[in-house]
């Protein structure tokens, strides 16, 4: 029983991760970022699982960033917006493809272009 309430917990966690992604993108930019990096950092040492899970999420914040500096250059030549608006969209939808994913027991990773924590 203890095996499944550990179980239990770490897909909450891991859940949680996912979500606060949203939060940077409806409330303030900067707890996106910091909620998902405190969680990792502190879960991190207790399971594998939520170490995996924390680089991913981590991995995929730090490339939106990347994109977002990539489709600001952009705006010179008349796409950025397209390519900023593009990433917005991706930064809401695959945080919450991901919760539901880990809700139901299946692992999921972020598409990246750059693995930086992984």
């Amino acid at each position: 029983m203890e095996d499944i309430d550990f179980r239990r917990e770490q897909r909450n966690w891991s859940v949680m991760m996912h979500l606060s992604i949203l939060l940077g993108n409806t409330i303030l930019p900067v707890i996106g970022w910091f909620v998902p990096l405190m969680i990792w950092l502190n879960k991190k040492d207790q399971s594998v699982y939520l170490d995996r899970v924390g680089r991913q999420v981590n991995n995929f914040l730090l490339n939106l960033l990347v994109l977002h500096v990539f489709g600001l250059l952009l705006t010179t030549i008349g796409i950025g917006l397209l390519v900023i608006g593009v990433v917005y969209v991706i930064s809401i939808l695959l945080p919450i493809y991901a919760a539901i994913k880990e809700s139901k027991n299946e692992i999921y990773e972020y598409p990246s272009f750059f693995s930086f924590l992984i």
